[in-house]
């Protein structure tokens, strides 16, 4: 944090003159200065006073004459004739003032939340203007609210006093609210500002409304100049006039704006602005890309402007009549249909069913190629290959899109959610787009939308997969996706009220799957755990595989007509023809995890196997019980899954770890090091990145309101402390403080390998096994034979299917395919695993009956290979569990041996298990004798409870302290003459003793409670 003197370098330029104004109880005080050095100790006297409220000083640079009137030095009680810093006494204006206040009663501290929400709303304001183009800004903290300095270099005229004050008004009216609002009075040129390094003393100080020092919080590197073109556009953003009108029908009403955006559902805040209203609106309906910037305006004639301020969303241009366009549904009509007929809402529907012709040769052709693949070959390699055709590599993100689809069909599944992450430019967007491509065009979701808007889509069906490209999620989206993945076999309800207040019900329809991509994920762990974690692949291999495809592509032919390739039409076809069916695991119980900390990733892998074993549905037997459609997984599809699994656990995803690409590679090279101990000039010589990047993976960043852990919080093995570091020899000897990290292998190999899935060894024979699932179906199929019951309404669905393909490809009817790669093991997780899961076609073989089939694959199956099974049974040693990690001994706590952390980090604390830690084992003596020991970590209670039992331990001679002369000091002298452990808050002014309270109570001075009385 900066000190006083550090503040005024930052803000007055070398040799100019400046003036320090306090305000006191007793009255002005003030100065001008020249001089910093003298400056800052005149200040440190007068922040002393509890008597001074608030102590200030002039941004912009005045008139040196002026430093006459009270050269470095401060006059208390100005009185009347004691000029101050006028408009007219600034040379120019140097600093663009973002002042954000938090709403509070007047004359007293704000509290830690409205504090808080001032932060924030800076925090908006700042990404706001970036996107704008403007340089970075200093952020800092006025001591109750937030503060933005932007450097500019206008001259003081009434063109640029215009010019900022307008600006600031548009800034107001886009981001000011109920609980904070921007100083639109910080436009003159003679404003003085909280000198940073000083306490602001609103009120009393209460514990509740607390006094804090003001401090710069964050600045540039460098600092540079927003130019007056930036100011002016800002300035201009919001029309000043009504727009031109546009000619009304004589039969149409005047729309009154605030209604309309009710019925709509499109959520706002109303202010008054120049002769009309303002409507700010909570997201903008334009792009997904962000949540604010929307507005809208209804001026007293009644002439309506709509927009959005961000570049990429039109930058404040009329826009009006596309947002009537996408809420009012104006669409153009079929071929042939006059409009006036289609806008008929009671004749849509009859004119595009008109418009529907019967099926034509070449639909029955691709139904029929469709029921083949599900029928002869795997559906899944289908998929892959056809989305290899438009996309170079990332077969891993493609498998996860379309398990997560194929989730769907799978009755007993709780939905599989993809969330891919990896470097900007790489190919996210292309992937997902492919992807979604192959899809039905009624369940792909693919434009970007408000919070609320899948509440009022009115064309979302059940079963849709809404993808979310390179969108911020914000808190109101990610409480969204967390209902409707809970509840992902039912319907998401959701109670609003409509505009006449009265209780209506919303819903999003069951079984939808979300696909995310973003650089950094999506951020909110709660979010992430729900979901299959991939990376795209952003090698330099995987670059040039994709540059020689775009020179090979510039260079050819086309090889197909426009519109969509016949093979797309076959994918959106078998996932039309897939039927939901209840995929019943017989082997469920013989699955075993090494680490289940997170729930979510066992309920991730056995759907895995509902989505493959409900894609091979056309090669499996059906039984109906209990009205559902029932399928028997196989090994075949727990090898499928587990390999899968076992890659998002390792090389292309972090299912386990959440970490990034990047992360994984910074991990990799911490392992290489081979080091105990190291810096980050270390990683920077091993990785080639810069220290800002390397610090931000190791500690994590905030971006946009969204915290991002480090690998600090991720990964258990990594810790820090700060220390000396020498370099050099005798003779030239440089010493600095840095950080440095320690690295546990230990720690780290049982994290890394703590993705193992395997099957546990059967060892029942068919006649010795319980009535479970496995017996079930086996009974029910022979049931099925001796009782020769009709098939379902579901398994003649599927059997006439298979019929028209045997009419149509004279195939043999129920042959059945099965895949040599799906039947070895999977053991553990490593980081060598394939990055594709590609099963060739084996031979066919002939299968029996239906019933004998479905008894097969629910009583066999696990062990119909010997050799599958011997190779199951092969796997006898998994990874330890989380009930064999070590347990450490209780130890005492030296307050003096730790050191606390910048930021909390997740636990457990290693003396009281709690959740949450914020303090850190220093490198003393006692740490460095515990080679094979990481530092220990523990939560702020149990320092607190440290610093107080060694603060009580220590016991005051009778007479030894001057307790009667002592007074209670504000300012911040150091720890304890005494204990040397808690803050000083008494003082002997004529000894120099300064004690805590703990040492003041023990020499008799009494309590805290005792002096107020």
């Amino acid at each position: 944090m900066l000190g006083i003197r550090s503040a005024l370098d930052l803000l007055i330029e070398p040799g100019a003159v400046f003036e320090i104004r306090a305000i006191t109880d007793s009255g002005i005080s003030s100065g001008y200065y020249d001089n910093p050095e003298k400056a800052e100790a005149d200040v440190l006297i007068l922040d002393a006073d509890r008597t001074t409220t608030g102590i200030y000083v002039t941004l912009n640079p005045v008139n040196p004459d002026l430093l006459a009137r009270r050269a470095n030095r401060i006059k208390t009680r100005l009185s009347k004739k004691d000029a101050t810093t006028a408009d007219l006494d600034i040379v120019r204006r140097r600093w663009f003032p973002i002042d954000i206040d938090p709403v509070r009663p007047s004359g007293v501290s704000s509290s830690e939340e409205e504090h808080q929400n001032a932060l924030d709303k800076a925090e908006s304001i700042k990404a706001y203007l970036s996107e704008l183009g403007w340089s970075e800004p200093i952020s800092a903290d006025s001591g109750n609210g937030a503060h933005l300095l932007y450097l500019i270099d206008t001259p003081n005229d009434e063109q640029s006093r215009d010019l900022v004050k307008d600006a600031l008004n548009t800034l107001s009216v886009l981001f000011s609210d109920s609980k904070c609002v921007v100083d639109t009075a910080n436009f003159n040129a003679s404003r003085i500002w909280k000198l940073y390094g000083t306490t602001s003393r609103k009120g009393d100080n209460t514990p509740t409304r607390s006094h804090r020092r003001a401090a710069v919080t964050e600045t540039p590197p460098e600092i540079c100049a927003v130019t007056g073109e930036q100011i002016r556009s800002l300035a201009s953003l919001l029309p000043k006039d009504e727009p031109v009108k546009q000619t009304r029908k004589r039969t149409g009403q005047p729309i009154d704006l605030g209604t309309w955006l009710d019925s709509h559902g499109l959520g706002y805040e109303q202010k008054p602005y120049a002769d009309g209203t303002i409507f700010i609106l909570d997201e903008c309906p334009f792009s997904s890309a962000h949540k604010d910037g929307a507005f809208a305006i209804q001026f007293a004639s009644g002439g309506i402007f709509a927009g959005c301020h961000h570049n990429s969303c039109g930058s404040g241009s009329q826009r009006w009549q596309e947002l009537r366009e996408i809420y009012d549904g104006v669409k153009c009509p079929p071929p042939g249909t006059a409009r006036k007929d289609y806008n008929k809402k009671s004749d849509k529907k009859a004119i595009l069913e008109s418009a529907r012709a019967t099926p034509t040769d070449a639909e029955r052709h691709i139904k029929s190629e469709a029921l083949r693949i599900l029928s002869e070959e795997d559906p899944a390699r289908f998929f892959l290959d056809t989305f290899a055709e438009e996309h170079i590599g990332d077969q891993i993100v493609a498998q996860c899109f379309m398990m997560s689809f194929a989730s769907r069909s799978a009755v007993n599944s709780v939905g599989l959610h993809v969330s891919i992450s990896g470097e900007s430019g790489k190919g996210k967007s292309h992937a997902m787009s492919t992807m979604s491509a192959l899809l039905p065009p009624d369940l792909a979701s693919t434009n970007r939308m408000s919070d609320k808007a899948l509440f009022y889509k009115t064309d979302l069906k059940a079963g849709s997969a809404i993808c979310l490209d390179d969108q911020g999620l914000s808190e109101q989206m990610q409480e969204i996706l967390k209902g409707v993945t809970t509840s992902f076999q039912k319907e998401f309800r959701y109670d609003t009220v409509n505009k006449d207040r009265a209780g209506m019900t919303l819903i999003i329809p069951e079984r939808c799957v979300w696909w995310v991509a973003k650089v950094e994920g999506v951020g909110d762990d709660q979010v992430w755990n729900r979901m299959l974690s991939c990376w795209i692949d952003d090698s330099i291999e995987q670059d040039m595989r994709v540059m020689e495809n775009a020179l090979r592509n510039a260079s050819s032919m086309p090889q197909h007509a426009a519109g969509d390739r016949e093979r797309v039409l076959i994918c959106r076809e078998i996932w039309h023809l897939l039927k939901s069916v209840y995929v019943v695991i017989p082997f469920a119980e013989r699955i075993r995890f090494s680490d289940t900390r997170n729930r979510r990733n066992v309920d991730m892998f056995l759907d895995l196997i509902h989505a493959r074993a409900a894609m091979m549905q056309y090669q499996r037997s059906t039984i109906e019980q209990a009205g559902y459609l029932c399928v028997a997984a196989t090994v075949d599809d727990f090898q499928y899954a587990a390999e899968l699994y076992s890659i998002l656990t390792g090389e292309t995803g972090g299912q386990l770890t959440k970490m990034t690409r990047k992360e994984a590679e910074m991990v990799s090279h911490i392992v290489h090091l081979n080091q105990s101990e190291f810096l980050v000039t270390d990683l920077q010589k091993v990785s080639g990145l810069t220290n800002s990047v390397i610090n931000k993976m190791l500690q994590g960043y905030q971006s946009k309101g969204n915290i991002y852990s480090g690998l600090l919080e991720k990964c258990p093995a990594l810790s820090y402390c700060d220390k000396t570091h020498t370099t050099g020899d005798e003779i030239e000897k440089t010493s600095r403080r840095a950080r440095a990290y320690q690295w546990d292998m230990q720690a780290y190999r049982k994290w890394a390998g703590a993705g193992t899935v395997w099957l546990e060894e059967d060892t029942t024979h068919d006649h010795e096994r319980h009535s479970g699932n496995e017996r079930k179906l086996a009974e029910i199929s022979a049931t099925n034979q001796r009782e020769n019951m009709a098939p379902s309404t579901e398994s003649e669905a599927i059997e006439e299917d298979k019929n028209l393909v045997a009419e149509n490809r004279e195939i043999i009817r129920g042959e059945k395919l099965r895949s040599p790669d799906h039947t070895k093991p999977v053991t553990e997780i490593q980081n060598s695993a394939p990055r594709e899961i590609t099963p060739s076609k084996p031979p066919q073989k002939t299968r029996s009956s239906d019933s004998d089939i479905l008894q097969d694959a629910a009583c066999s199956a696990p062990n119909s290979d010997p050799s599958a099974r011997s190779q199951d049974s092969a796997i006898k040693d998994p990874p330890p569990s989380d009930a064999e990690v070590r347990k450490r001994e209780p130890f005492d706590v030296d307050p003096d041996d730790y050191k606390k952390l910048e930021v909390p980090l997740r636990g457990p604390c290693d003396r009281c298990n709690s959740r949450y830690v914020e303090y850190i084992e220093r490198l003393t003596p006692g740490r460095m004798a515990r080679k094979n020991e990481p530092s220990r970590r523990i939560c702020k209670k149990c320092f607190k409870a440290a610093k107080n039992r060694k603060a009580k331990s220590f016991r005051v001679l009778p007479g030894s302290l001057n307790v009667a002369g002592m007074r209670r000091i504000y300012v911040d002298v150091g720890r304890c003459s005494v204990c040397n452990t808690e803050k000083a808050v008494w003082k002997d002014p004529e000894n120099q003793i300064s004690v805590c309270e703990s040492c003041y109570a023990n020499a008799g001075g009494g309590s805290v409670r005792e002096e107020s009385a």
